[in-house]
């Protein structure tokens, strides 16, 4: 009886898993094209030589940078429970599929502490920018926007790496 519940239980966490995927990448569209959104205004506010324009731009992406640390950090929290879970199926069954999802666990963690680190890194740089509307610090918001889109198309990217994971668990798990 123990191990159809567990069955039973691995099926609804893997269905949890595909609504999160969804929901991510839902959140993930929204985020790249609201910076598509911020750097055309930007961009905008610029060729008119708009200094309150382009400090409340700048303002608005400190402001959403911070919110995606705070995103980062929940997301990277779901990981670590996530590993946790497949230790604990490596420990009781040890299949090769238990194997493999504790993997692409791990190397998700990793990609996700490695983007912490580097928006907070862009959260730092843009503290001091924000309020200046100097050529130089205009050229390093542009680039700072454009590489927070280049993250956000990954994050497009692993989101539907995720989501082909998540069907094959739940694949596997229908076969078992």
């Amino acid at each position: 009886m123990g191990c159809a519940s567990a069955q039973v239980r691995e099926k609804a966490q893997d269905r949890k898993a595909l609504r999160e995927d969804n929901r991510e990448k839902r959140d993930d569209q929204r985020d790249v094209l609201a910076l598509d959104n911020l750097l055309l205004r930007f961009d905008a506010a610029r060729a008119r030589n708009d200094g309150p324009a382009l400090m409340g731009i700048t303002r608005e992406l400190k402001n959403r940078v911070e919110r995606e640390v705070v995103e980062t950090k929940v997301e990277l929290g779901k990981d670590g429970k996530e590993l946790r879970q497949d230790r604990r199926e490596v420990g009781r069954d040890g299949t090769r599929d238990d194997w493999r999802d504790l993997r692409d666990d791990r190397r998700d963690a990793r990609v996700e502490a490695g983007s912490l680190v580097r928006v907070k890194a862009i959260n730092q740089e843009l503290a001091g920018l924000v309020d200046r509307v100097d050529p130089a610090s205009l050229d390093h918001t542009r680039a700072l926007i454009t590489e927070l889109m280049r993250m956000g198309w990954n994050e497009l990217g692993q989101d539907r790496r995720e989501k082909r994971e998540d069907h094959r668990e739940l694949r596997e798990d229908r076969r078992n």
